[in-house]
């Protein structure tokens, strides 16, 4: 199945007047009951639309939203296409095209897969912006099949990375990598050097950077009833460098690697992230939580 094969004329609405995307969502969730008898009314639908909407996540960088739901009657995927007339306002980027999906809870790696085709559509400027100005639904959906996107089964760790990576250098200080990880709240950064993934470190490297070292030989810390651990942080946050705390990469992945079999690595590993590179350069993070927010809750 190619994603084209998804789409349908009157379902890929052009130029429509909206201003939000919740307005978009309603839209199209109309446009798609006139079509489909679904058992569960207009209303439902759009109701467990917004619910995943308030988990967020679904506008991206390019100017693409993809609202979306898992409902227990359907069979298959249904796709419709909003157009807005002008862009609408979006924390993450102005929305020039909602594509609502909705699915089948037992089949996730079809609603993986298709996402993973539309947003590889939207990252493909020339492309995009011929679909952006398609004169007719018929034209669109043309020019999303002259990309020719495979709906493969298995589902890659490639496609769900969806976002550049945070990582920090060697020469980083402690305070700004306690500040990177604190702004974004984030537990674990790859260490790059000239695009090349050197090493990695995470929270608890930086704790254990408080402690003295004879703290690694004894089997409680009972008594120490200070903050001094802490304390010897801050003293040293401004002269310590991420070279100090790094650890070799425990494991990568190849974006080619499959979601499952990263997954049962995680559990053998008891590890929380993984670097995804290509040769040695680093293309992206994936962790257990982008699991659970994009294929258990996705």
């Amino acid at each position: 199945m190619k994603l084209h094969n998804l789409l349908s004329e009157p379902l890929v609405l052009l130029d429509r007047q909206v201003h939000t995307k919740d307005e978009a969502i309603q839209v199209l969730i109309k446009a798609v009951q006139s079509r489909y008898p679904f058992p569960l009314k207009s209303e439902g639908l759009v109701n467990a639309v917004l619910e995943r909407e308030r988990l967020g996540g679904t506008s991206f960088p390019t100017g693409i939203a993809v609202p979306h739901a898992r409902l227990d009657f359907l069979n298959d995927i249904v796709v419709a296409v909003l157009r807005p007339a002008k862009p609408i306002p979006d924390p993450v980027a102005p929305i020039r095209l909602v594509v609502l999906m909705l699915t089948n809870q037992d089949k996730p790696a079809v609603y993986l897969n298709s996402l993973s085709s539309i947003l590889k559509f939207s990252q493909k400027t020339e492309a995009f912006e011929r679909a952006i100005h398609a004169g007719t639904p018929k034209e669109f959906i043309e020019l999303i099949a002259a990309e020719d996107y495979d709906l493969v089964k298995v589902v890659t760790v490639e496609d769900l990375l969806t976002e550049t990576p945070k990582t920090v250098a060697p020469g980083t200080t402690l305070a700004e990598l306690i500040d990177l990880f604190h702004r974004h709240n984030l537990s674990y950064a790859p260490v790059v050097d000239d695009g090349v993934l050197v090493g990695e470190v995470a929270l608890g490297d930086i704790l254990k950077a408080g402690f003295p070292e004879f703290t690694a030989q004894v089997s409680s810390l009972r008594f120490l009833k200070s903050f001094e651990p802490f304390e010897t942080l801050l003293q040293k946050e401004e002269s310590l460098l991420v070279r100090d705390l790094m650890k070799p990469v425990a494991f990568g992945c190849d974006p080619s690697a499959s979601v499952v079999e990263l997954c049962f690595e995680f559990l053998q590993k008891g590890r929380r992230h993984c670097p995804v590179v290509r040769g040695k350069t680093l293309i992206g993070v994936l962790s257990v939580m982008d699991i659970l927010n994009k294929v258990m809750r996705g």
